[in-house]
């Protein structure tokens, strides 16, 4: 069976080789630009993460800030896949009141 990654660089300098060996996942690499009345300055990130789908774990390789003139390449590759930094077991830490707290706090700053 054939698995599909990402190599992600950021300014020529590798930030992770992401994928999954399994039948089932959902592997994304996203750039968000969020702009909220809380954080005037905005913020730029990139995302590295998926679903392994016998688990329903969500795992992430890279959350990180951008700026202005970064490069991001993306390359597809199969297989040398780095370990994650973080799971999170959607079927336990949605239940969890705290998590979901201290998430919403994050997004609408202390204000919110």
């Amino acid at each position: 069976m054939e698995t599909n990654g990402f190599e992600i660089k950021l300014n020529d300098k590798l930030l992770c080789r992401a994928g999954f060996t399994s039948a089932r996942y959902h592997l994304t690499c996203m750039l968000h630009v969020i702009k909220h009345p809380n954080r005037p300055s905005g913020q730029t990130e990139i995302i590295v993460g998926g679903t392994e789908g016998n688990t329903l774990k969500l795992i992430n390789w890279v959350e990180k800030p951008l700026h202005e003139g970064d490069k991001i390449t993306v390359r597809i590759i199969s297989g040398d896949f780095d370990t994650p930094q973080s799971y999170f077991d959607t079927k336990r830490d949605l239940n969890d009141s705290t998590w979901l707290n201290s998430r919403l706090n994050d997004f609408l700053g202390s204000g919110g």
